[in-house]
């Protein structure tokens, strides 16, 4: 691996709040994890989502809300489309 990609990974910084979604509550136990943002918390982040996802779409919304929140104009309206989407198409 360059060291310039080690670098970035070693310097990786997405801290994320899943419990900040207006919705939250629809989806019973999930979005409640509170991702440090460093590699090891996101990793954690991504096998939960490669466990859950093929049960469940709410953890696809989750992973919608995750990419969506250092984006805070459009975060919760944003995800509440896809999700009213994922509901009214599931």
């Amino acid at each position: 691996m360059p060291s310039s990609w080690k670098r970035a990974l070693d310097h990786y910084w997405y801290p994320v709040d899943l419990t900040d979604y207006q919705r939250a509550k629809e989806f019973p136990g999930f979005f409640r994890m509170r991702i440090r943002g460093d590699r090891e918390s996101t990793v954690a982040f991504e096998n939960h989502y490669q466990n859950i996802a093929p049960a469940s779409t709410a953890a696809f919304c989750e992973v919608v809300f995750w990419k969506l929140y250092s984006q805070k104009l459009v975060w919760q309206t944003s995800t509440n489309k896809v999700v009213d989407f994922v509901q009214r198409e599931a």
